[in-house]
C-alpha cells in the first residue's frame, strides 16, 4: 500500500503535476480503493491536517512579513550594519549575513529574506568588486536562516505536528541560527582575504548613532514578539497578530506603507497562505497513509534490534533528510516523514526539540543543493544572474552549514541549552 501511493505520488510529481496535487492524489487513490475510505472522509481528514488554532499565526507571520518587504525596513537595517562593518574587509558580506539574520527574526521566510536583503544587498557588492557569484550564493545561503531564526514558520508548523511548546522549539533555534550565521561570516572574512573586494569609508560614530536611531523600529520588532512570548505575556499567536501591527507602525516610519503596498501585501500574503495550507490538507492524507501502513512501527523495530545510539540515528536521518531535500520542498518533506521518524526517536530517546533543529538545518541544507535547489533560483532571479553562477559561489557556504550540521547533530546542547532555561 505504501509502495503504490508513493509511486503514484512521485509519478505525478515528476510528470510536472504540482507536489500538492501530487501527493493527494497519491494519497486519496489508496485510501479509497484499498481501505475503503469514502470521498466524505478523505474530506475530513485534510480538514483535520487544519484544525488546529496555532494555525492562526501561519498566515499573520507570512503578512508581517510582506509589510516589512513593502516597507523600507531592509534598507534601514543595512545602513546600519553597513555603518559598523563596511569599511573592513569583507564587511560588506559580514553586513548582508547580519542583515539576513536581523530580517529573519522579522519575517521568518527565507524566500522573504532573499527577496528583500537581495534586492539591495547584491548591487552593492558588485559596486564594491564581489564577483556575481559569490554575492549571490552568500545572499541566498544566509536568506534560509529565516526558516531557523524565531520566529520560524518551519517551527510553527513542526510545533503543532509534535503537540509541544512552539515557544521553546523557537529557543531551541535561536543559537544554531546564530551559530551558523557566525560561521558563514568567517567563511566569508577568508574568502574575501583571497579576492580584491572593495569597502566603504569608514563612518563617524555620529552617522553610525543616526542609522542606528533609524533602523531601530525594525531592530525591536524581533526583540518585543520574542520578548513578550518568553516573558508569557501573550502567545505565539498573538505575537503574530502584534508583528503585524507593528510592522504597519514601522512602514509609516519608514516612509513605505501606503494602501497600494499594503494591498500588495495582502494579495502575497493571501497566494502564499493558501498554497502552503492546500500542501498541507494533501500532504496529511500522505502522512495518513504512512501510518495505515504499519511502516512506522516496522522501521521503529529495525532501528531497536540495531542498536544505533540516539546520535548516530540523528546523523542517519540527517543524511536521508540531505538527499529528500534535493528535489522535495521542506512542508511537505515533513509531512510525510515525522510520522515514520518520531516513533523511532521515541525509541531512542532522542529529544523532540533537537530533532526539530535538525529537520530545520537539513531542509535548509536541501533548498539551496541542487538539481532543485529552490533558494538558488530565487537568488538567481533577484539578481538576474545564470543559476550555474550562483550555484558555483553557494558551495562553500553550503560546506560550511554541513559543518555546523554535523556539529549540531554531535552537540544536542547547543539546540537545548536556552530551551532548557525556560519555566
Amino acid at each position: 500500500m505504501l509502495v503504490v501511493g508513493l509511486i503514484i505520488a512521485f509519478g505525478f510529481f515528476i510528470i510536472g503535476v504540482p507536489i500538492a496535487v501530487s501527493f493527494g492524489l497519491g494519497a486519496a487513490l489508496v485510501l479509497i480503493y484499498h481501505n475503503g475510505l469514502p470521498f466524505s472522509s478523505i474530506a475530513s481528514m485534510m480538514f483535520g491536517g487544519l484544525d488546529h488554532f496555532t494555525w492562526v499565526a501561519v498566515p499573520l507571520f507570512i503578512f508581517a512579513g510582506n509589510l516589512m518587504i513593502r516597507s523600507n525596513s531592509a534598507k534601514a537595517l543595512l545602513d546600519f550594519v553597513q555603518a559598523m562593518l563596511g569599511h573592513i574587509t569583507g564587511g560588506i558580506a559580514a553586513s548582508a549575513v547580519l542583515a539576513c539574520v536581523f530580517f529573519a527574526a522579522l519575517t521568518g521566510s527565507g524566500a522573504a529574506t532573499i527577496a528583500s536583503i537581495g534586492t539591495l544587498m547584491i548591487p552593492k557588492m558588485r559596486e564594491t568588486g564581489y564577483s556575481d557569484g559569490f554575492a549571490t550564493g552568500l545572499v541566498s545561503v544566509t536568506g534560509t536562516l529565516g526558516n531557523l531564526i524565531p520566529p520560524s514558520l518551519f517551527f510553527i508548523i513542526y510545533g503543532m505536528l509534535i503537540e509541544d511548546s512552539i515557544a521553546k522549539l523557537f529557543l531551541a533555534g535561536l543559537l544554531p541560527g546564530l551559530l551558523i550565521a557566525l560561521m558563514l561570516m568567517i567563511t566569508a572574512f577568508i574568502i574575501c582575504k583571497y579576492q580584491k573586494v572593495g569597502t566603504l569609508a569608514r563612518e563617524n560614530w555620529k552617522v553610525r548613532g543616526k542609522t542606528f536611531v533609524y533602523a531601530l523600529p525594525a531592530l525591536s520588532i524581533p526583540v518585543l514578539i520574542l520578548g513578550g512570548i518568553y516573558a508569557g505575556i501573550f502567545t505565539p499567536t498573538e505575537a503574530a497578530t502584534i508583528a503585524c501591527v507593528v510592522a504597519i507602525v514601522a512602514g509609516f516610519w519608514y516612509k513605505g506603507m501606503s494602501w497600494e503596498s499594503f494591498k500588495k501585501a495582502s494579495l502575497d500574503t493571501l497566494r502564499v497562505t493558501s498554497m502552503l495550507l492546500f500542501l498541507i490538507c494533501t500532504a496529511t492524507l500522505l502522512g495518513k497513509v504512512l501510518v495505515l501502513s504499519g511502516f512506522p512501527q516496522t522501521l521503529t523495530n529495525i532501528v531497536v534490534e540495531w542498536g544505533l545510539s540516539p546520535t548516530s540515528f540523528v546523523i542517519g536521518f540527517s543524511v536521508v533528510l540531505l538527499i529528500l531535500g534535493t528535489f522535495m520542498e521542506g512542508t511537505p518533506m515533513l509531512y510525510v516523514t515525522l510520522p515514520i521518524v518520531m516513533p523511532c526517536a521515541a525509541a531512542l530517546n532522542v529529544n523532540l526539540f533537537h530533532l526539530g533543529v535538525v529537520y530545520c538545518v537539513a531542509i535548509l541544507i536541501g533548498q539551496i543543493t541542487p538539481p532543485v535547489g529552490i533558494m538558488l533560483y530565487v537568488g538567481s532571479s533577484i539578481a538576474k544572474v545564470p543559476p550555474e553562477v550562483v550555484i558555483r559561489g553557494a558551495i562553500p557556504f553550503l560546506i560550511t552549514m554541513t559543518i555546523a550540521l554535523v556539529l549540531i547533530c554531535i552537540f544536542p546542547g547547543i539546540s537545548l541549552y536556552l530551551p532548557s532555561l525556560m519555566k
